[in-house]
């Protein structure tokens, strides 16, 4: 005696192929900045209006932005400037920033919403929540929860981030570490998209020896001494006011040539790091450069490249470093892993750790690698890549997968009679229904050669008659 199960699964697809509505001129997409200014946010920002150029793009921005430098900046978008939408935590304008996102989006009648740095990003995706939920992508720079943050920023954004996660159709992440700690917080991973910042590396080929008596010669440096390089924004996130403490401790760990920190950018610090250097007596081993619009040279031709943030997505000051083929020193930021993994040279210490930040740095001013070609795969930085990938990415989320209509499961057993072919078809049928939700046909195929076949004989034609017309 032997029973035989069969569950065959009569879902039809969907045919036809939806349309490239990308194709389609004028497609309104809101972007929804906290603040714009020189950084990577605004690199993502300005790679995705430029991967959509047929597209209608208004960008708004709250009230710490330069106005007239994202209208500069940004010559194919609408710009709009939100008083309300603050960089700070702020429980009084914060529920009006709210309000008026709100209403930008409805009046704007949107398509397509793009959320860029975290208040924007909490904001926003309320707002579009609350205007009617048009589709949202979040571009992912850097996280708003982990390691350098407060103990109640990190328990209040990681709320928020698993809360919005529902509402975020998609995730525009610019490196697989960042994209590993949402995961880990429960963000679905199947949303989120790796896609580079658009970067002008570093050209490599040149005589470096003769490029580095030209820099030096430039920004009025000693081409014998080490150099060891910083290029960032001048803010408290970056830990720009450790930069002279690291600088002294050097100083003391060095036992050859004295080196050299050369600070390239500008910011809010600028004015205490000055006044710093001077205190503890570096001036005349630190050179600040304010900001340098294209840095190149100084990252093809210094020793070590230093960053100690306590919070990045991933940096481009590293990747133009490991592009370059320098050496450097980081703390423990998202990012700074994954590019060592990628073939990078470099080391990593812990937030805050100065002197090992110092010491990390000796072997790279004491024995200088010799500089060569960028060891890891630099591909998916080009901007050409970057823009096709959210041209892929905007066409996914825009023209989602119709879904599949499911016409339900037909369970047939085969077996003698007495064999428990219905209690067994039954478990089978309510399983399937239990998990997936769908109608179930039951049917139940004797050997035909006992009473008991020749009384359900007629229920069987009856059976597979509806059989037929279901599956039709």
């Amino acid at each position: 005696m032997s029973i035989h199960a069969f569950v065959t699964d009569t879902t039809v697809p969907t045919n036809g192929s939806p349309s490239d509505s990308l194709a389609r001129p004028q497609r309104r997409i809101v972007h929804l900045c906290t603040r714009f200014a020189k950084g990577g946010s605004e690199q993502r920002l300005k790679d995705m209006i430029a991967a959509l150029p047929h597209d209608e793009h208004i960008v708004i921005i709250g009230r710490d932005s330069d106005l007239a430098g994202a209208i500069d900046k940004l010559p194919q978008a609408r710009v709009i400037k939100e008083p309300a939408l603050l960089r700070s935590i702020n429980p009084l304008r914060d529920p009006l920033a709210l309000v008026h996102l709100r209403r930008h989006i409805n009046d704007l009648k949107c398509d397509i919403v793009v959320t860029h740095q975290s208040k924007a990003g909490v904001l926003g995706r309320l707002a579009a929540r609350a205007a009617g939920a048009p589709p949202v992508v979040h571009s992912l720079s850097m996280a708003d929860f982990g390691p350098g943050y407060g103990v109640i920023e990190n328990r209040l954004f990681r709320l928020l981030e698993r809360i919005l996660a529902k509402w975020t159709s998609a995730y525009a992440v610019v490196g697989s570490d960042l994209a590993n700690r949402f995961g880990q917080i429960g963000v679905p991973r199947e949303r989120m998209t790796i896609i580079r910042s658009a970067a002008r590396l570093p050209r490599t080929g040149t005589s470096r020896s003769e490029l580095r008596k030209n820099v030096a010669t430039k920004y009025g440096l000693s081409p014998d001494r080490p150099w060891i390089l910083y290029v960032g924004s001048l803010d408290q996130r970056k830990n720009v006011l450790d930069l002279p403490i690291m600088l002294q401790q050097v100083l003391q760990l060095s036992t050859g040539s004295a080196p050299m920190l050369i600070v390239a950018g500008a910011g809010p610090q600028e004015g205490e790091l000055r006044s710093l250097v001077e205190k503890i007596g570096v001036q005349d081993d630190c050179r600040l450069l304010g900001y340098v619009a294209d840095p190149g040279d100084l990252f093809l031709t210094t020793d070590a490249v230093v960053l100690l943030s306590r919070a990045e997505g991933l940096p481009q000051v590293l990747v133009q470093a490991a592009a370059a083929g320098t050496p450097f020193v980081s703390t423990d930021i998202d990012g700074a892993d994954e590019l060592l993994e990628m073939g990078a040279s470099g080391s990593v210490v812990e937030m805050g750790d100065i002197v090992g930040a110092a010491r990390a740095l000796l072997p790279y001013l004491r024995w200088p690698a010799k500089k060569n070609a960028a060891r890891i795969d630099l591909s998916s930085w080009n901007p050409v890549r970057v823009r096709a990938d959210y041209r892929e990415l905007f066409t996914a989320v825009l023209n989602p997968p119709k879904p599949e209509k499911n016409h339900g499961f037909v369970v047939a057993i085969v077996g003698s009679d007495g064999a428990g072919k219905s209690t067994l078809a039954n478990a089978i049928a309510d399983n399937r229904q239990h998990f997936e939700g769908t109608p179930v046909v039951r049917m139940y195929l004797g050997s035909e050669n006992g009473p008991a076949s020749m009384v359900r004989r007629p229920m069987m034609w009856a059976k597979r008659t509806v059989l037929s017309k279901t599956i039709r």
